[in-house]
């Protein structure tokens, strides 16, 4: 097993990079800490090209992204036809090379390995990784069975004969409304602040990463801050049915930041908040605790996996604004040796669930029983 092919459309470069981005590149960076040379297959965009990195870890552009076509200008459903020679193109691409590579890895979202699956000895070694899946509508919980936007991804997983999910609650979505089977295993992070003050006292203020859009429960957050006047910084791309504008003008936007920006802002904020009404797992939150700043997350889904209620962080009632400034109050009230507590508590934690050590010991024992 020493050479890996990792299908994903979103890298750590690409414009809508986020959680899946900085998740497949951990897991790069993870299988070459363990001598294990990775190709990255991603869809080709201005800052995305052809580009090697070390002798480990190489980058394969193709075209063509279907959401770079306007929407101005052609049909929804159109423009996902027009995704279908991307796939195409990858198809072709590990027709020809499929023999340099032990493991193929695609993603479960964009469903960009489904014409894979009709050859054999292909899909005998392909294993689709479970990250975000598409089909599924966080605010129904239900899969989109019929919708023309989605039923690639769906013919993906139902036809995959090797699945492994990045969290419990993603494995029960494919159990229970696709009667897929898979493996739970966590995303890696690379845990090399273990040393470092779990606390800042100059920490202060409240912050949001992430998509500003319903399903990830920004509304919740915004009702919030409409009547308790809170201040939170707010970073991410902003769904064009949220308008900040009209809520509390404490409110700080700085739209899309770069990973180097995100960890700064981890750095220099007290609270993190996670309202989102499911997640499968959040590297916002591994990311997070890793840096040292305390959590507060809905209970729901991969929030309620990462965090213990009080422990290593605080969960509050997904759809309950109220709630969810009752559980700041009980962090405003936390003397600095109990914020310490709870923020070494979850980085201990984290390092045991998602060390680059301990998520291969898991791929490991996977790939040995196929």
């Amino acid at each position: 097993m020493k050479n890996w092919l990792l299908i994903s459309r979103e890298c750590i470069d690409s414009v809508r990079r986020g959680g899946i981005a900085s998740a497949n590149y951990n897991h790069i960076l993870m299988l070459n800490k363990n001598d294990i040379s990775v190709t990255e297959l991603v869809a080709k965009e201005p800052m995305v090209q052809n580009k090697t990195y070390s002798k480990n870890y190489s980058r394969i552009a193709l075209s063509l992204r279907d959401y770079s076509v306007k929407k101005l200008f052609i049909l929804k459903v159109l423009r996902r036809l027009l995704y279908i020679p991307y796939r195409l193109n990858i198809m072709f691409y590990v027709l020809k090379n499929h023999k340099k590579y032990n493991v193929i890895e695609v993603a479960d979202y964009g469903a960009e390995g489904v014409f894979l699956m009709f050859f054999p000895i292909i899909r005998n070694k392909l294993i689709v990784r479970g990250h975000c899946i598409s089909s599924f509508d966080r605010v129904s919980n239900k899969v989109r069975f019929f919708s023309t936007e989605y039923i690639f991804e769906i013919v993906q997983l139902m036809t995959s004969k090797n699945v492994v999910c990045c969290s419990s609650a993603l494995a029960d979505v494919y159990k229970n409304q696709l009667g897929v089977k898979s493996k739970v295993i966590y995303n890696p992070v690379n845990i090399q602040v273990k040393n470092q003050t779990t606390s800042n006292l100059n920490r202060e203020g409240i912050l949001y990463l992430g998509t500003l859009s319903k399903f990830k429960g920004i509304d919740i957050v915004l009702d919030m801050t409409r009547k308790y006047k809170r201040n939170i910084t707010l970073a991410g791309r902003l769904s064009n049915k949220i308008d900040i504008n009209q809520y509390s003008s404490n409110l700080k936007y700085l739209g899309l930041v770069n990973k180097e920006r995100v960890i700064r802002l981890l750095r220099q904020h007290k609270v993190l908040i996670v309202p989102s009404r499911f997640e499968n797992l959040p590297m916002v939150i591994i990311e997070a605790m890793n840096e040292g700043i305390l959590v507060v997350g809905a209970n729901n889904s991969g929030m309620s996996e990462l965090i213990s209620n009080g422990k290593t962080g605080f969960l509050y009632n997904t759809e309950d604004f109220e709630d969810l400034e009752l559980t700041l109050k009980k962090v405003d009230e936390l003397s600095i040796d109990d914020y310490k507590i709870i923020v070494s508590n979850a980085k201990s934690n984290i390092n045991k669930l998602t060390s680059y050590e301990a998520i291969y010991k898991c791929w490991i024992k996977f790939l040995l029983r196929q």
